[in-house]
C-alpha cells in the first residue's frame, strides 16, 4: 500500500500547526491594546470616585460609562422591578430559615440603608457548583420612551452587523449555571465578600430549543448567601459598574473597595503581559472568541442562596463548615451526605429589555422543578468519577463477555453463524459512548481514572472487538465472493437473455433425453501431496489480507465521519440535537437486528452464547437508563422515561426474537418464499406407505424413513403397543443407532397422511419440539441434536460419509 500521500499530508498539518504558534499577527493590535488600557483605567477611576446612588434612574442620575449614559438609552427603569424581585427571595430565604424579616424591606428606601452584610444565613459559604433549574419570562413594559440608539452603538464600536446575539426569546426554558470562587476575597468589619465568576447556558423551550452562552463576573456576600453576577464588553461596562447594581449601601462599600483592588491588579498585569482584550468579556472563550465584532445583549443576574436543610430539618452553620472543610480538604471525617445547593435567579438584560426568573413558590406548585438546584463541585467531582467507574465496570464486564464468545466461536464453522455487522455496531457504539462520557468529564476527573478508563475503551473497541471483526470478515470472505460471483453471473445471463439471437443461428431443441455428464480421463491433482511454493505468498491468503485490510480502513473512517458529523451536532438546536441523539441510540440498540437477519438468510441458529446476548443487552442499555430515568444525572440529560422504556422495550423484542429463533428455528416468523431456500435438518419422517400415489416424497418438510442410510428398529414401547388401536394417535416410534455418541435415537414417525396436519396447537407444538431431537444431513444420516451441532462446530462434514453438509 502506497503510504506517501497519507505521509505528505501528515507533515503539511504538523507544519502548519507548528508555525501557527510563532508567526507574528496580521494585525498589530498594540495600538488597539494600549486604547483599550487607557480606557479601562478611566473607568477604574470614575468607579473610584462614585459613590452609593451616583447611578439611579428615577433621579436621573448616571455614569459616564458605557451603558450607564444617558444617550444609550438602556431599559434602566426596569432596574428598580428586578431588585425589587431579588429582595423577595431575600425575604423568602430569611423566612425559611426562621430569621425575623426587617420591616424596612417593605420600601425601597428604607430597604437601601439595611446592613444586609451582617445577616448570617445557613448557608453555604463556598457556591462553587453546578445547577440547573426551569426560567420563565417576565413580561413587563418599559416606561421608557425612547428607543435603544443602535445606530450610535454601531458606529462606536465599528460592528459590522445591527442583529443583536444572546437575545433570549420563548417564554419558557432551562438555565444551566457553573459557578466558581475567585481568589480575589475581602474581609471589612462584620462585612465579607468575594469575587465570583459562572458560566451561563440559557436554554429555550420553543421551537427546536435555542442555546446561548455567556460568561459572567461578579461578587459573593458569602454570610447572606447572594450572588450579583454581569457581562462586560465594549458597550456595556458591567464589571465597572457593578457595586451601584448591589441592594445597600453596606454591600456597595464592601463589593467597591474589593473591585477597586481585583481591577486595578488585572490592568496592571494586562499592561506586562501580551495583550489579552477585555478579560471580563461575556464571551464564553473570552472576546478573541470573536474574529468580527457584534453586539449582543448583556446581562445583569441576581442570585439567592436558600438555607441548607437535611432531612427536612435547618442545617446549623458549623455542621456546615465542617462539611465544606472535609469536602475541599478531606481527612476522612464523619459528615453526612452534602445536601443540594438551591438558588433563586433573576436575570436581567439592560439593552435588550429581557427578564427572567427561576420558577419558585407560590407562583407554581412544589410539583414543578423549583428554582436552581445542582451540587457543589467536590460532590459533582464524585458522582462523575462514580460514573466513569461504572462505565469502567461496564466495560470490564463486557470485555469478559466477549472473550468468552470468542472462545466459544474459535472454529470457522462457529465463525460463520455470527454477524459482522452485529459486532461492528457494538463496538461502533461503544466508541461513541466512550467519546462522549469522558470528554464532558475531562474537567471533573483525575487523569489516572481518564486514562485507564480510556485504555479499557480502546482494548474493548480497538484491539479485541476489532480482532475479532477480523477473524469474523475474513471467514466469510468466501461466501462475500460467492454472493458476488451470483450476481454478477445472473447480471450477465440477464443481458444475454435480453439480446436476440441472430437469424442465421441454429435453435436449440429440446429432445426430452436425460443430460449425461462425463467424467474426466485423468483424476485431479492430490492437492494434499503438492508443496507450494514457499517463496511466494498464496493469492488467497493475499486477497484475505487486502479484505481485511480495507475492512479495518473502512470502519474507522466511518466512526471518524459520525463523530465529527455528532461533534457538529452540538452545534444544533437544542431539541434538534436531542432527536439526533435518541435516533442515534435507537441504531446502536438495534445491534441483534443484523444476527437476526443473518439467521434468517443462512437459516442458522445458536450463533451466539446466551449468557453473551444477555449480558451484552444489560450493559449497553445501562448509560440510556441512567440518563433518561435520573433526574440528578451529572450531565443534567432531562429525563424521559418513555424514551427509556421504548428502548429497552426495543433491546427485548430483538431478544425473544432470537430466543425464538433458538427454540422454534430461524424462519418461524418468516413467510413462506420470502427468504431464500436452504436445508432443514429436522424435516418429518413418516412411513412411505403413508404417502399417496402422485405425492412428492420430499415435499414440504416431509422425509420418508425409507431414504434415510441407517438401519431402523421399533422402540421397546411401540413393540408392546402395536397391537392396540390408536384412533387419535398417528404416530409410533423407531429406533436409530447415533454414529457419533453410539447410543440410541428415538424418532416420531407419522403412520398415516391424516397424521401430518395436527388437531391442536398442543400437539403441533409437541411435534416441533420433538423433531429438535434429531436432525439429518443432506446425506440422509441421522444423529442426535446436540450431537451433530457439536461436530458441526468444528467441521462442516457428515461425521459418517466425510461429505460437506451446510451449517445449521
Amino acid at each position: 500500500m502506497d503510504s506517501r500521500g497519507a505521509f505528505l499530508f501528515i507533515l503539511i498539518t504538523l507544519y502548519l500547526l507548528a508555525s501557527s504558534q510563532v508567526r507574528s499577527p496580521l494585525i498589530d493590535h498594540d495600538k488597539e491594546h494600549q486604547r483599550q488600557i487607557a480606557e479601562e483605567q478611566r473607568a477604574l477611576q470614575l468607579l473610584n470616585r462614585s459613590r452609593y446612588g451616583d447611578f439611579d434612574f428615577q433621579a436621573d442620575c448616571w455614569l459616564p460609562i458605557p451603558g450607564l449614559r444617558k444617550n444609550d438609552s438602556y431599559f434602566w427603569d426596569l432596574l428598580p422591578g428586578v431588585q425589587e424581585r431579588a429582595r423577595r427571595d431575600l425575604r423568602s430565604a430569611l423566612a425559611s430559615a426562621g430569621l425575623r424579616v426587617p420591616g424596612a424591606f417593605q420600601t425601597e428606601d428604607q430597604a437601601r440603608s439595611l446592613n444586609l452584610t451582617a445577616i448570617s444565613l445557613p448557608v453555604y459559604r463556598n457556591v462553587t457548583g453546578k445547577l440547573r433549574g426551569d426560567w420563565v419570562r417576565q413580561r413587563v413594559q418599559s416606561s421608557s420612551t425612547s428607543a435603544l440608539n443602535i445606530t450610535a452603538l454601531v458606529i462606536e464600536n465599528d460592528y459590522v452587523t445591527r442583529d443583536f446575539g444572546l437575545n433570549v426569546t420563548g417564554d419558557t426554558g432551562s438555565l444551566y449555571l457553573e459557578l466558581h470562587e475567585g481568589d480575589g476575597e475581602l474581609s471589612h468589619g462584620s462585612s465579607h465578600v468575594r469575587e465570583v465568576r459562572a458560566n451561563l447556558q440559557v436554554e429555550s423551550g420553543s421551537s427546536f430549543g435555542s442555546m446561548w452562552y455567556m460568561s459572567l463576573f461578579g461578587v459573593h456576600f458569602p454570610e447572606l448567601g447572594e450572588v450579583i453576577l454581569t457581562t462586560t464588553s465594549e458597550k456595556f461596562g458591567g464589571i465597572f459598574s457593578l457595586p451601584h447594581f448591589t441592594l445597600s449601601q453596606d454591600t456597595f462599600d464592601v463589593s467597591h473597595k474589593l473591585l477597586l483592588k481585583s481591577l486595578s491588579d488585572t490592568i496592571s498585569e494586562k499592561q506586562t503581559h501580551s495583550p489579552t482584550f477585555f478579560p471580563w468579556s461575556s464571551l464564553p472563550h473570552g472576546s478573541q472568541a470573536m474574529a468580527f465584532p457584534a453586539p449582543k445583549c448583556e446581562y445583569l443576574i441576581y442570585l439567592q442562596q436558600h438555607p441548607v436543610t437535611l432531612r427536612g430539618a435547618l442545617v446549623q452553620n458549623t455542621l456546615l463548615q465542617q462539611v465544606e472543610d472535609e469536602l475541599r480538604f478531606p481527612v476522612g471525617a464523619p459528615i453526612p451526605a452534602a445536601p443540594l445547593m438551591v438558588m433563586s435567579a433573576v436575570v436581567f438584560s439592560p439593552d435588550c429589555g429581557i427578564i427572567l426568573q427561576t420558577k419558585g413558590v407560590p407562583e407554581y406548585p412544589p410539583t414543578e422543578p423549583l428554582y436552581l438546584v445542582g451540587p457543589k463541585q467536590e460532590v459533582y467531582s464524585i458522582y462523575a468519577s462514580r460514573l466513569v467507574f461504572a462505565i469502567a465496570g461496564v466495560s470490564i464486564a463486557q470485555i469478559s463477555l466477549l472473550l468468552r464468545q470468542i472462545k466459544d466461536a474459535s472454529t470457522p464453522s462457529t465463525r460463520s453463524r455470527v454477524s459482522f455487522y452485529t459486532i461492528a455496531m457494538m463496538a461502533m457504539g461503544d466508541a461513541f459512548v466512550f467519546n462522549f462520557i469522558l470528554l464532558e468529564l475531562f474537567s471533573e476527573i483525575s487523569l489516572l481514572i481518564l486514562a485507564a478508563t480510556a485504555f479499557l475503551g480502546f482494548l474493548s473497541v480497538g484491539y479485541i472487538g476489532m480482532r475479532f471483526m477480523m477473524e469474523i470478515w475474513a471467514v466469510q470472505a468466501p461466501e462475500r465472493r460467492e454472493q458476488d460471483r451470483l450476481s454478477v453471473s445472473q447480471t450477465t445471463n440477464t443481458l444475454q437473455d435480453a439480446l436476440p439471437l441472430p437469424a442465421t443461428a441454429r435453435r436449440a431443441a429440446d429432445s426430452g433425453a436425460t443430460p449425461i455428464i462425463l467424467p474426466p480421463d485423468q483424476d485431479a491433482p492430490d492437492e494434499e501431496g503438492s508443496q507450494p511454493n514457499r517463496g511466494t505468498t498464496p493469492p488467497a491468503r493475499r486477497e484475505g489480507g487486502t479484505e481485511v485490510g480495507a475492512m479495518y480502513a473502512r470502519f474507522y473512517f466511518v466512526l471518524c465521519c459520525l463523530l465529527a458529523f455528532s461533534f457538529w451536532s452540538l452545534l444544533w438546536p437544542i431539541r434538534l440535537g436531542a432527536i439526533y441523539a435518541k435516533f442515534l441510540g435507537f441504531i446502536y440498540l438495534s445491534f441483534w437486528t443484523p444476527q437476526i437477519y443473518r439467521n434468517v438468510m443462512r437459516h442458522c441458529r445458536k450463533s451466539l452464547r446466551w449468557d453473551f446476548v444477555i449480558g451484552e443487552s444489560i450493559l449497553r442499555l445501562f448509560p440510556f437508563v441512567y440518563f433518561f430515568t435520573v433526574r440528578g444525572n451529572v450531565l443534567f440529560i432531562r429525563p424521559d422515561s418513555t424514551t427509556a422504556f421504548t428502548m429497552i422495550s426495543w433491546v427485548w423484542i430483538q431478544v425473544w426474537a432470537l430466543a425464538s429463533q433458538d427454540i422454534l428455528g430461524p424462519r418461524f416468523f418468516v413467510p413462506r418464499g420470502w427468504a431464500p431456500p436452504a436445508y432443514d435438518y429436522h424435516p418429518i419422517l413418516r412411513e412411505t406407505s403413508a404417502s399417496m400415489p402422485g405425492d412428492d416424497l420430499e415435499s414440504g418438510g416431509m422425509l420418508p424413513i425409507s431414504f434415510l442410510r441407517a438401519e431402523e428398529r421399533e422402540s421397546a414401547s411401540s413393540g408392546r403397543d402395536g397391537d392396540r388401536p390408536r384412533p387419535k394417535d398417528n404416530k409410533k416410534n423407531k429406533v436409530f443407532d447415533c454414529a457419533i455418541c453410539m447410543q440410541d435415537i428415538e424418532v416420531p414417525i407419522l403412520t398415516s397422511a391424516g397424521g401430518m396436519s395436527g388437531n391442536s396447537m398442543t400437539e403441533g407444538a409437541t411435534s416441533l419440539l420433538g423433531r429438535r431431537t434429531y436432525m439429518v444431513t443432506p446425506c440422509r444420516h441421522i444423529f442426535h441434536s446436540a450431537c451433530l451441532e457439536s461436530w458441526m462446530r468444528l467441521r462442516l462434514q457428515c461425521p459418517i460419509c466425510r461429505e460437506s453438509i451446510p451449517p445449521v
